[in-house]
């Protein structure tokens, strides 16, 4: 986001030479995963998952307990996870 936004400070998108917004989109970095909320975060890192509980130090997710892509976790799945 703070990309796109330094973008349209450098070059306004509403002027006569504005950027095609394909081309703008075509150059947005790429990010890694990252999910957060107030309690926890998880991250993937290399080919895996770290997850950290609030005020707690970052901790491997076991391969057992990750999730395919596009699956959402039910409410149990966190709470035996953080165990």
């Amino acid at each position: 986001m703070s990309w796109l936004l330094a973008e349209f400070i450098r070059n306004d998108p509403f002027s006569a030479e504005a950027r095609l917004p394909e081309d703008v989109a075509a150059e947005i970095p790429v990010t890694h995963f990252l999910a957060e909320n107030e309690n926890s975060a998880v991250m993937r890192l290399g080919n895996g998952y770290i997850y950290s509980q609030k005020s707690s130090k970052w901790i491997r997710l076991p391969k057992s307990e990750e999730v395919p892509p596009g699956v959402i976790p039910s409410p149990a799945d966190f709470r035996k996870a953080a165990k």
